[in-house]
Parts: C-alpha cells; sequence; structure tokens
C-alpha cells in the first residue's frame, strides 16, 4: 500500500500521477491525510478518481476548531466520504467559515 499525502506531493495532480504509477504495479492506495477539511477534500476528490484507491485516512481527534472550520456540513458521515456533497459545489466541494476561524486564530 501506497499513502501519497496531496499536501505534500504537490498537489492532486502530483498525487493522481504517484497513483497511476503505483496502479502500473498493483499497488493500493491510501491517502495520508492527517490535516484538516481542505485537506479531506482534495484527498477525497483525488481518491474518487482512483482504481486503486482502498481507503482514505481522516484524524480520529479533531481539534476543537475543526467544527468551526468549515460551514457546518461535514464530508465524512458515518465513516464514508460524502461524494454527493463534494459534487454539489464548486471547487473541493467545502466552504470555510472564514469568521468564526478569526476567533480560532485570535485565541492562539
Amino acid at each position: 500500500m501506497l499513502q501519497p499525502d496531496v499536501k505534500w506531493t504537490g498537489g492532486i495532480y502530483e498525487a493522481k500521477k504517484i497513483a497511476a504509477w503505483a496502479e502500473t504495479y498493483q499497488i493500493a492506495l491510501a491517502p495520508h491525510n492527517n490535516s484538516g477539511p481542505v485537506a479531506t477534500a482534495a484527498s477525497a476528490h483525488l481518491a474518487a478518481t482512483l482504481p486503486n484507491f482502498i481507503v482514505l485516512e481522516t484524524p480520529s481527534r479533531a481539534p476543537e476548531w475543526l467544527e468551526d472550520a468549515t460551514d457546518g456540513a461535514s464530508l465524512v458521515e458515518d465513516g464514508h466520504v460524502s461524494l454527493d456533497r463534494l459534487a454539489s459545489r464548486p471547487g473541493l466541494g467545502i466552504e470555510l467559515n472564514e469568521k468564526k476561524l478569526e476567533k480560532w486564530l485570535l485565541s492562539v
């Protein structure tokens, strides 16, 4: 199993190239993702296009600010990423709530 991280490999396109190489050698992909909602959305978009995708890692202990980070609806529902939610919005399918995040930035 290979675990490229969308944030560290150069983005979705570079991770997709790594996945294509892995598919050639019949290696499964489980994108590494220990970050917040933006990385989860990017990793989910990548995963939705991969024939060798196996599982998407998500943070097991979400920090307190994470609930305020987006518009309220989580991408992960009952342990599954909502592809309908990703596809129903432009871009990565999430919207950051800058007003709510601002209070966390000021408290650091």
